[in-house]
């Protein structure tokens, strides 16, 4: 069966105007004025008048197996359900572990991804954790890179009290073999870097890079609008051609008051002299994240929302007045072009995958479709895990 969305104010994510598309099996078939349902197959007619067509929201930062546990066994979080993934318009997720992986290992997050793909949503992984020596799958990074389907990268942890805090001969091979792996499985390759708040400048490492004859861009440094300090250091590291990964959560809004809010931390990028490109955001969804008074002393933790880039999205639009086409690319074909799999989402054109989010007038995420199915209709879930409704049945109500 076909599907002929129409009617709707579409961003591929440039402004396009009212279009329709015209969906056939994983793809996009046709975009265009007026379009028809073809003569004697059955289509699925979805009237999108006053909703915003825009593409599936990659977030390339999410902890899929849950996060946390620096504050001892029961702090940690749990596993992300597809339902959770499509009310926050998420079409493609990168898991990632964290703190821990001592508890949780890569071999349980490959098969959480896997499970998710099942689902329907795409599904990529990185390798390692905060700590180096990196954990893996098989015996080495490179390896984990090269031959396994769904690792595009390796995880770090960079100027945080909880990392190795690597020296430059460490990086210096860990970049090496990372960029062999990426060249050959043709992936990306990249060394996705969690940065903290303790001393140092990941512009160091760019140009360690660069000496090295290898793209700085390679190292993607997340977590920069964490305070203004590491803000202001992460211009440096850009302008130096690191790529950048806005976190969503980081927001007052979430009571983590020293944060730049993403819409904020856009406008200082850009007027910095940062090109959109090298930009994205991602959610840091599902992760534990300690909430702290004044004193550093521990107050509650909060679960990171996994829908956190959706409602940064609708805050920048709604309130800060973002136009949609500034910071869409961030979540949709910047994602996509440095992960590597922009030849089939990230944007929307003819022949690419399928993956679709429908705004309500509140630029609220309403429907979604992943590869071609819809997942979320009017703010429904149509898919759900084995187990998630007997978790919901016994779960015990605040």
């Amino acid at each position: 069966m076909l599907t002929l969305i129409k009617g709707g104010q579409v961003y591929t994510p440039a402004k396009a105007g009212e279009w329709d598309l015209l969906l056939g099996g994983k793809e996009i078939l046709a975009m265009g004025k007026d379009l028809k349902a073809p003569p004697g197959l059955e289509t699925d007619i979805i009237d999108a008048t006053g909703k915003t067509v825009v593409p599936g929201y990659i977030d390339s930062h999410m902890h899929l197996l849950g996060g946390g546990g620096s504050y001892g066994p029961d702090s940690r979080s749990h596993e992300v359900d597809i339902s959770t993934l499509a009310k926050a318009g998420v079409t493609t997720v990168v898991g990632t572990l964290g703190i821990n992986t001592v508890s949780l290992s890569l071999k349980q997050l490959l098969t959480c991804a896997q499970a998710l793909e099942v689902l329907g949503v795409s599904t990529l992984i990185y390798t390692g954790g905060y700590q180096l020596p990196a954990v893996t799958i098989t015996d080495s990074v490179m390896h984990d890179i090269a031959l396994i389907e769904k690792v595009v990268g390796v995880k770090i942890a960079l100027y945080d009290v909880l990392g190795s805090h690597p020296s430059q001969e460490v990086l210096k091979e860990l970049a090496s073999k990372v960029w062999l792996g990426g060249r050959l499985g043709g992936k990306a390759g990249l060394i996705h870097a969690h940065l903290g708040e303790t001393e140092g400048n990941s512009k160091e490492i760019a140009e360690l890079l660069t000496y090295m004859g290898l793209p700085a861009s390679m190292l993607v440094t997340t977590h920069v609008n964490r305070t203004e300090k590491v803000l202001q250091m992460s211009i440096e590291a850009g302008l130096a051609g690191i790529s950048l990964d806005i976190t969503a959560l980081y927001t007052p809004d979430y009571g983590l008051p020293e944060t730049i809010p993403p819409a904020k931390a856009l406008k200082i990028l850009r007027e910095a002299g940062i090109p959109l490109e090298n930009l994205t955001m991602s959610s840091d969804g599902n992760a534990a994240q300690p909430i702290k008074n004044e004193k550093g002393e521990l107050l509650r933790i909060m679960l990171s929302p996994a829908n956190a880039v959706a409602v940064e999205i609708t805050k920048a639009v709604t309130r800060d007045q973002t136009p949609l086409e500034e910071i869409l690319p961030l979540v949709t074909i910047n994602a996509a072009q440095r992960l590597r799999i922009d030849h089939k989402t990230g944007s929307l054109d003819t022949g690419k995958n399928a993956d679709i989010v429908l705004l309500d007038k509140q630029m609220e995420v309403d429907t979604v479709f992943a590869k071609g199915r819809m997942i979320l209709k009017n703010k429904t879930p149509l898919v759900i895990g084995y187990y998630e409704k007997d978790y919901a049945r016994i779960s015990v109500n605040p």
